[in-house]
């Protein structure tokens, strides 16, 4: 599912604001501003981005997918993309997944694991590097899907 529950988006919102209206102090931690969240800002900044300019998501079906071509050259090798929502809301074992309690996972054609949850900001990176700019679906890669 998309959608967080109400205490984790409003959470985010506050980190959201912070990242674009203060000078965050490092050592400021008492609303959970951490220098791991500072490294995933841009991809923040995509979906507020788009929030602001498409509305509320909530009405955005769980079950989404986006189509793209292969560019080996770039990382992206043929395969999927998954993101899963973890239920049990307390497993982040290590605190290893930033995404936490959604994570990414990348798998090949022949289901090998090509990266996992923990390089959550490569495989956000191969997505957005995909994706961004696209306004219509890519006719070959969908007829090829």
């Amino acid at each position: 599912m998309l959608s967080a529950q109400a205490n984790d988006v409003s959470y985010r919102k506050e980190q959201l604001r912070r990242l674009q209206d203060e000078v965050i102090e490092m050592e400021d931690l008492k609303t959970g501003v951490s220098i791991t969240d500072l490294g995933l800002n841009d991809f923040r900044m995509d979906l507020l981005n788009y929030v602001k300019a498409s509305g509320d998501m909530a009405g955005v079906p769980s079950g989404m997918h986006a189509v793209v071509p292969a560019a080996p050259n770039r990382g992206l090798l043929p395969g999927v993309i998954f993101t899963l929502r973890n239920i049990n809301q307390g497993v982040n074992i290590n605190q290893q997944n930033r995404l936490h309690p959604y994570y990414l996972v990348y798998i090949s054609q022949t289901g090998d694991v090509i990266t996992d949850h923990t390089e959550v900001k490569r495989l956000l990176d191969l997505v957005r590097g995909a994706c961004k700019g696209q306004s219509q679906p890519i006719a070959n890669s969908c007829q090829l899907f």
